[in-house]
């Protein structure tokens, strides 16, 4: 008996610091997995269109609060206030029209506002230039939109940068579980080795 009981007693000190860091970074993974972030745009941020567009898009990665969302159109460098816009939201897209007539401006800022299923509020910009008919606006080469080599969306909200989503949260907590589940046969193992020797 006193045999099994100091070699289960070696076996779980020996797997005891594993046990702390796997309880640890679940507690830290968990919440970032529930956290929406922006994953795309139309247009993409710093990008230069050859016209405005009829109607801009955002995608998140997970469903969006209907209720809650907000986007705005501000045309940079004038006084004019930001134009509201009518958002529809469609589980992670959330879609608005521009409208037709808007100030003369080159450059323009997409400004959302929206809170995740989770209840997780984010808000962030996209920036973006169109060709101006008025001559005291310095106009630079326009250049089509593609998606290749396009500049991600940027996010402005606090807490880490999470605007690389090729590394999705949820691989981390899988590898997490996987260790967390080697530790614990490693135990069982270890224990029933024990018994067989008493």
């Amino acid at each position: 008996m006193k045999t099994r009981t100091s070699t289960a007693a070696r076996a779980l000190a020996a797997l005891a610091p594993l046990i702390l860091i796997g309880l640890t970074l679940t507690w830290q993974a968990a919440p970032a997995a529930a956290h929406s972030e922006l994953v795309s745009s139309t247009p993409v941020d710093g990008a230069s269109l050859r016209a405005m567009p009829a109607e801009v898009e955002l995608q998140f990665n997970q469903d969006i609060a209907a209720q809650f969302a907000t986007v705005t159109l501000t045309a940079l460098g004038t006084q004019t206030d930001p134009i509201t816009l009518d958002p529809a939201v469609s589980g992670a897209r959330v879609t608005a029209d521009v409208p037709n007539e808007l100030d003369r401006a080159r450059s323009w800022r997409l400004a959302y506002r929206v809170t995740s299923a989770d209840g997780h509020p984010i808000e962030g910009a996209v920036d973006f230039d169109v060709p101006s008919d008025d001559p005291s606006v310095e106009e630079r080469p326009q250049t089509d939109q593609t998606d290749a080599g396009a500049t991600p969306p940027r996010e402005h909200q606090s807490g880490p940068d999470t605007s690389d989503t090729r590394d999705s949260p949820w691989s981390s907590t899988v590898m997490i579980g996987l260790i967390a589940a080697a530790g614990t046969a490693a135990a069982i193992v270890l224990l029933r080795r024990a018994a067989r020797e008493e």
